[in-house]
């Protein structure tokens, strides 16, 4: 990947209390563009339903949408009057139900933000909550202003996390989803993901002499295969890293780590070690299995460059 492709990238850093570190990929302005208007496409489609659904009514109480809006005062318009506020009132409860209740059912999506890849989480990398949903969906229509999310969208281009007020409310970011159908690690050909551009960005700050250290602690990687590298890298590096219970990722490595003839967590059951463990088995797969403009394989480039 070229310096000028990661501009294209915003990383989000978490820091757990066991000074575990997880990173995010932030949805940029685009992402959250797309996913907003698939969202007002539908609403605009169920909107226009509803209001077909009102003059048909109107219809057939014998009262005229025009005379309703005009104000004339008899019989049918006033039956007009409550099937107009009925519909007002219908037309509400979608608009800002739609986004709280998918946001709250579907863990931080919406139909538009599972089109697009993103979700809703909260700045400290957990699921997002009842509270912040409502309150971020409520604060919408300050966004909205004047028109077509324009205080929104000024918010968002002078924040490097592209949040807009309601985001900013309820203590939430929306961030890019790992692409489940990508093939493992980040040199491979199923595409570039917020997982691996965290892994990369880690396997760039290796000197040669940590990679031989890695290929000494984990002298097997090549038995990992890759569902287990799958299952690794998401409690590792996935988009709910960060919100596993503690005794995953200990009970992971005491599994995989004696296969690739790496150790185990010390203190036993350290969430801490079995994080470290597990994400060098991460890094050491990508490096392995990391394809070469030369035809090398991973253990050939490292043996070349060590005789350097």
């Amino acid at each position: 990947m070229t310096e000028q492709e990661n501009y294209l990238f915003e990383e989000y850093t978490i820091d757990t209390p066991e000074n575990v570190i997880f990173d995010y990929q932030i949805a940029g302005i685009g992402s959250r563009f797309v996913g907003a208007l698939i969202d007002l496409l539908i609403l605009a489609a169920i909107s226009l339903g509803l209001f077909l659904m009102m003059v048909t009514v109107m219809s057939f109480v014998g009262a005229s949408p025009t005379a309703v809006f005009s104000g004339q005062q008899d019989n049918a318009s006033w039956a007009g009057g409550i099937i107009l506020s009925v519909f007002l009132l219908l037309q509400f409860i979608i608009v800002w139900g739609y986004f709280i209740v998918y946001e709250i059912r579907w863990n931080g999506q919406t139909p538009g933000k599972r089109v697009a890849k993103t979700q809703v989480v909260m700045t400290t990398g957990a699921p997002v909550t009842v509270m912040a949903v409502i309150v971020r969906d409520l604060v919408r229509i300050i966004d909205w202003m004047p028109t077509a999310y324009f205080v929104g969208f000024i918010v968002m281009l002078f924040n490097d996390q592209s949040r807009r007020l309601g985001d900013y409310a309820a203590g939430a970011m929306v961030i890019k989803l790992v692409d489940e159908n990508a093939s493992p690690g980040y040199g491979g050909a199923g595409g570039f993901t917020a997982a691996n551009f965290a892994i990369k960005r880690r396997i760039k700050a290796l000197s040669l002499a940590d990679i031989n250290k890695l290929y000494e602690t984990y002298p097997h990687i090549e038995r990992l295969t890759p569902a287990e590298y799958e299952l690794v890298e998401e409690t590792t590096f996935g988009p709910q890293a960060a919100t596993l219970d503690w005794s995953v990722r200990p009970r992971l490595a005491k599994l995989i780590s004696p296969k690739l003839g790496g150790p185990l967590p010390q203190p036993e059951g350290s969430n801490i070690e079995a994080t470290r463990i597990l994400q060098e088995i991460v890094m050491l797969y990508n490096i392995h299995h990391e394809p070469a403009s030369d035809g090398q394989d991973g253990e050939e480039k490292l043996a070349a460059g060590a005789s350097l």
